[in-house]
């Protein structure tokens, strides 16, 4: 594995049990459908059709939807943030119909790109539940 994606992962990882720690039940439903995602993706990568991956793009569909849900029921600003990273995810896939072979690794960059950014999100979103749960308490007189 690439250094790179170690820490990229490292990361998730790490954020991912802040959001379990202290986040709500729709967060924590979003960091299910992330550790299914990542679970699944080396099954979907299989699924392809000449350059396009149809079986990630349809994992990336899935995500989307649930942040998108997500964010719609919750009050969460981090949720709506990673639906619209995990977007440019999802239309990053049309590159390699619209473009040449060339370029497909500026559609695979964009989707690493959008995933730092989902996770620089869910680093904001731990510390965006953890301030909620301070706010929430009482003050004790």
């Amino acid at each position: 594995m690439h250094p790179f994606a170690a820490t990229l992962l490292a990361l998730t990882l790490l954020t991912g049990a802040g959001l379990l720690w202290f986040g709500n039940r729709l967060e924590r439903a979003a960091l299910l459908a992330i550790v299914i995602y990542l679970v699944a993706t080396p099954f979907a990568a299989i699924i392809q059709f000449d350059s396009w991956r149809s079986g990630l793009l349809i994992l990336e569909v899935i995500l989307f939807l649930v942040f998108w849900a997500a964010a719609e029921a919750s009050n969460r600003w981090w949720l709506t943030a990673a639906a619209g990273f995990q977007l440019i995810s999802v239309i990053s896939f049309a590159m390699p119909l619209l473009l040449s072979d060339m370029l497909v690794l500026t559609g695979i960059l964009m989707r690493l790109g959008a995933w730092c950014l989902v996770v620089i999100a869910m680093g904001f979103g731990v510390f965006e539940t953890r301030l909620h749960r301070r706010m929430a308490v009482p003050a004790q007189a």
